[in-house]
């Protein structure tokens, strides 16, 4: 009977030992169920991460593109500014060449201006001094060279007139 009781008792040891290592099998496996938490916890935590990284580069994409956006409203600006200015610049010495090509001088006389070209010299000078108007231009020397007068204007350009045309209009002659 003793020998009953003895392994009894052995198989009653050998038991527990199995329930222990199964007991410790158990808990290993917790702490690994609550390791992979704290995994899955700290992957969620990068994945928030992440997305706020990712969040914050599209805004900055966001930023730069709309400051990239304003710059290149400001280079069209200047480049539709400088086109006009350009577009003026043309004006003018189109401007230019055309008061060069017809060499017009211009008499102011109170509150009219009279413009005379030089293709029309003559007709206009012979209209002006049947009028009197620009008598009191007209200055008594000739032209060197040419037999002419010059009728001179207050801003001290002068036009030279052919004396043989005008003489039956000139006073003094």
């Amino acid at each position: 009977m003793l020998v009953v009781v003895v392994v009894l008792l052995v198989v009653l040891l050998v038991m527990m030992q199995l329930l222990l290592v199964l007991l410790l099998v158990l808990v290993v496996m917790q702490l690994l169920l609550v390791m992979m938490q704290l995994l899955l916890v700290m992957m969620q935590l990068l994945l928030v991460l992440l997305l706020v990284l990712v969040v914050m580069q599209l805004l900055l994409v966001l930023v730069v593109m709309q400051l990239l956006l304003v710059l290149l409203l400001v280079l069209v600006v200047m480049q539709l500014l400088l086109v006009l200015l350009l577009v003026l610049v043309v004006m003018q010495l189109l401007l230019v060449m055309v008061l060069r090509s017809f060499e017009a001088v211009m008499v102011l006389r109170s509150f009219e201006v009279v413009v005379v070209l030089r293709s029309f010299e003559v007709v206009e000078v012979q209209r002006l001094l049947e009028l009197g108007s620009l008598s009191q231009f007209l200055c008594d020397h000739p032209c060197p060279g040419t037999p002419g007068w010059h009728v001179a204007v207050p801003n001290g350009v002068s036009l030279k007139l052919d004396s043989r045309k005008l003489s039956p209009h000139l006073p003094w002659e």
